[in-house]
Parts: C-alpha cells; structure tokens; sequence
C-alpha cells in the first residue's frame, strides 16, 4: 500500500519500507530495519503518523497500550540509521519523554514540529514542540492526574490530534472537551 506522507514542501510518499520525495526529480530510499524497544512493542512497519521536512524523515508508531515511539532518519545519508526520540528523561531536549503512541505529527511553520501523544483509555496524553533550533519541549506529558508539562489540559481529556490553521495557531482536538 502507498500512503502520502505530509512535508514542510514536497510531494512525498511511503509505500513497504520505501520512501519517495519530489526534489526537482523523484528520489528514494529504502529505509533500514526499525530498532526494536522493548520485548512488547516491536515495530514491524514504517510507522502510522509520517512528517518530511526537507530530507529528515519522521515517523511515529502507535501501538495502542503496547506504547509507541518517534524516530527520524536523513534520507540523503544512504549510511544513516533511525534515531531514537522517544524514551528521553523528562527534561532531556534531544527527545520526548515516554514511549507513548504518536498520535499525530504537524509542523504548521518552517522548522517547528509538534508530536500529539497518548493513548485515550490508558490516560495518557502528550504535546511535543521541536524549535527550530532542535530543542524538544514538552508542553503535556502525563495522565488523568499528573501532568508533567508546562501546560495543563482540564481532567480527563486525552489528546487525539493536532493542526494548525494558516498563522500557525494550533488546535488540540482533546477528548471529551472537543477543539
């Protein structure tokens, strides 16, 4: 199956473990193996939630209540290997905390990328900002009762998916609170 993949501004798309951008002509490449992170979550496909900006290839996995996880890897570097961006210590810019399921990736602005995490009926929810600088922030990370981040949700409402309008603004579809 052949899935487009959403980019900061090309045409892009996936299909088995190849990727595809228009950069003047098509280009490819097969990606490498997924590195497995545990014994219950072993991805075995090239992720639900895709983002490409310039030639860094984002991927997000959701496997329900068996967790999930955020990779990237450079597609121009034909020896490059996924790079890890779930897992980080809470506090730790070079990723998002937890392995939680990506629910949606965006980047509403060049060089801003925004990670909705989280999994409705485990309480889990998550929003993720990369700068354009390269830091992560975590905006919400937690459950029901603890919430670990900078910014708070009302209790209990977990984060399906994010988007942004024209000016950046972004909207929060937040179960059982709506947009």
């Amino acid at each position: 199956s052949i899935r487009l993949i959403a980019t900061d501004h090309r045409a892009a798309a996936i299909t088995n473990d190849v990727v595809c951008w228009l950069d003047g002509e098509w280009k490819s490449r097969q990606l490498p193996k997924v590195p497995k992170i545990s014994k219950h979550f072993r991805p075995e496909d090239f992720g639900s939630s895709h983002y490409l900006e310039g030639t860094t290839f984002y991927a997000g996995w959701d496997h329900g209540e068996w967790g999930g996880m955020l990779a990237s890897i450079d597609l121009d570097d034909p020896q490059a290997t996924w790079v890890l961006l779930s897992g980080k210590p809470v506090g730790d810019s070079s990723g998002i905390p937890q392995y939680d399921p990506i629910q949606s990736i965006i980047s509403p602005k060049k060089g801003d990328i925004w990670v909705a995490t989280g999994l409705a009926h485990m309480d889990g929810r998550g929003l993720h900002h990369r700068d354009s600088g390269g830091k992560w922030h975590t905006l919400i990370d937690g459950d029901f009762i603890h919430d670990r981040g900078s910014t708070k949700l009302p209790s209990p409402s977990s984060i399906e998916g994010v988007a942004a309008d024209h000016k950046g603004q972004l909207y929060i579809l937040a179960g059982k609170i709506g947009i």
